[in-house]
């Protein structure tokens, strides 16, 4: 059966040659046996048919990006990533004068695995048995790619389809981007050699630079790339990439949304006000701060559209942006609604990211900003006698109602023990832990536990403006020990649920010599509770066998 399906291979390339030799009359049917084999995982087969059609400069050159993928495809998945680098050199010898197949050629080399083998002095990509220095070659493959796509920009000046040569600027810029993200976008400021190709790079490569900030000029101001008179001329990597964007809009209209998105995206990378995050501080609470310094973080509500604060790389700044370097200009030509509208939302400018919203469509999103709204925040157990309160964070709304309900712990405590005591087979975690009782309350709905209503009240609101959040801290009735399911109501609202623990007593527990050492004490002095009585229960789990 596999001499059969070797001759029969062998039948289809001589026929696949035969049929180039006599100016491609048959390509079509011969190029439809690859597809088949390939679809059919007969790997071998196809990649005898397609490297034919590869290497064959007589072949169709707009199939080129087809028959080069799918031949590499075939050489990864028959395990012989070894042999792509020799058969992607010899396809730029074959056809080094179409420019698709340059094309074709150079995304393959962005496209392999970026590490291999150093092997008696020869580099073999890929897994490698039997010793050898690893290497990666990220850096090299992407310098490779550019090269083959400067050669192959050379051969486009009698190309007619402005759409083809339109999408091969694009996909140029993004090569030239590429590993170029925003912790590394600095290295733009350099030019890659086309001449040279850099060396083979020892150990593993991140793809990603420790953040620092968009770069800076000597004198302090943000680096932006303008556009050069011509790819030559371009002193960077960053003004060749505006170049071919630039290029691809100017060759054909139909791409001006796509080039200017990559670059209004950039540009956002470098200088939206989210980089500031970089420092680790949380820098995007919705509380309105008025008495921070107005060129710092907190005053992002008072930026102008041409103005942004951002994190470069000699620290945090208020600067105004260049029309042509505007992202907020860019995006509106565009009409990216949903980009502005998390930009305004990022700058705390929350009645222009609602409006933004609205006009994306995006009901969901403007309800969160404009609808009342209020949270409870995390609270911590409270002492007993002294009136427990509770942090409330809200938006909008101007009342609220409160509800308490007692939880009934000695229930939750038997049944506890009785689920233990059942020896479940899959044990529900939650069902054994007793403090897990506000997951289950409020986030499962279990009203078991629920005792009678232990108080309500109204409370009158004072929101902030422009949607900004607002935190109060609410005094509550509740006085005596235990725990309890406090609900907050906002009128024409959400509804919010916390459990508050109030505690009457408190138990420490030290290890000692002879044993353990607990001690009992009032919860509010410290004071120790003189003839306390401690029940204890507990359980231990053996695994046998599954």
């Amino acid at each position: 059966m596999l001499q059969k399906s070797v001759i029969g291979v062998s039948i289809i390339v001589f026929l696949a040659c035969g049929a180039l030799a006599s100016g491609e009359k048959d390509m079509k049917r011969i190029r439809s046996e690859a597809e088949k084999e390939y679809r059919d995982g007969n790997y071998k087969n196809a990649l005898g048919i397609f490297e034919t059609l590869c290497l064959n400069p007589e072949a169709d050159s707009k199939k080129a990006y087809n028959d080069i993928s799918k031949a590499v495809q075939c050489l990864l998945r028959l395990n012989r990533t070894e042999e792509t680098d020799g058969f992607i050199g010899r396809i730029t010898e074959a056809r080094g004068g179409q420019w698709r197949a340059l094309y074709a050629a150079a995304r393959q080399y962005m496209n392999l695995p970026h590490y291999g083998y150093i092997v008696s002095g020869e580099f073999q990509r890929g897994r490698h048995r039997g010793g050898g220095d690893y290497v990666n070659t990220l850096e090299r493959d992407r310098a490779r790619a550019i090269q083959i796509m400067a050669h192959a920009l050379d051969q486009t000046a009698n190309e007619q389809s402005t759409t083809d040569l339109g999408a091969f600027y694009l996909d140029f810029a993004d090569m030239l981007v590429e590993f170029r993200g925003r912790t590394a976008s600095w290295r733009l400021q350099y030019l890659t050699d086309l001449s040279d190709l850099p060396d083979y790079e020892e150990g593993y490569h991140s793809r990603t630079d420790r953040p620092s900030g968009a770069p800076v000029n000597p004198d302090g101001t943000p680096v932006y790339y303008n556009i050069p008179e011509s790819f030559d001329k371009a002193e960077s990597d960053g003004e060749r990439w505006r170049w071919l964007l630039n290029t691809a809009i100017s060759i054909n209209s139909g791409y001006s949304h796509q080039a200017k998105k990559r670059f209004a995206d950039f540009l956002f990378s470098q200088f939206g006000v989210q980089t500031m995050s970089q420092s680790g501080k949380n820098l995007f609470g919705r509380q309105k701060k008025t008495d921070e310094d107005e060129s710092g973080p907190y005053a992002l509500h008072t930026l102008s559209e041409n103005e942004t604060i951002a994190r470069l790389a000699t620290g945090v700044k208020r600067f105004v942006l260049p029309d042509e370097f505007n992202y907020i200009l860019i995006y509106k030509e565009i009409n990216s609604r949903r980009n502005l509208a998390r930009i305004f939302e990022n700058r705390r400018q929350y009645p222009k990211a609602a409006a933004y919203w609205e006009k994306a469509g995006d009901q969901r999103h403007v309800n969160q900003i404009t609808g009342n709204r209020g949270v409870f925040e995390p609270v911590m157990k409270q002492p007993a006698n002294g009136g427990a309160t509770v942090d409330y964070r809200f938006r909008n709304g101007e009342q609220v109602e409160f509800e308490a309900y007692h939880i009934k712990i000695e229930t939750l405590l038997e049944d506890v023990k009785d689920y233990i005591k059942s020896n479940p087979r899959n044990a529900d975690w939650s069902r054994e832990n007793p403090g897990n009782i506000g997951y289950r309350i409020v986030e499962q709905n279990e009203t078991r536990y629920l005792g009678k209503k232990a108080a309500e009240w109204t409370l009158e609101l004072s929101p902030k403006p422009d949607h900004f959040d607002k935190r109060i801290t609410v005094a509550t009735p509740l006085m005596k020990a235990g725990a309890y399911l406090l609900k907050a109501r906002m009128k024409d609202g959400n509804i919010s649920r916390i459990i508050i623990w109030i505690d009457d007593t408190v138990i420490a527990k030290k290890a000692v010599d002879s044993g353990v050492l607990y001690y009992v004490a009032d919860a509010k002095t410290g004071i120790p509770v003189s003839g306390a009585k401690l029940e204890f229960f507990g359980y231990r789990r053996e695994w046998k066998g599954k």
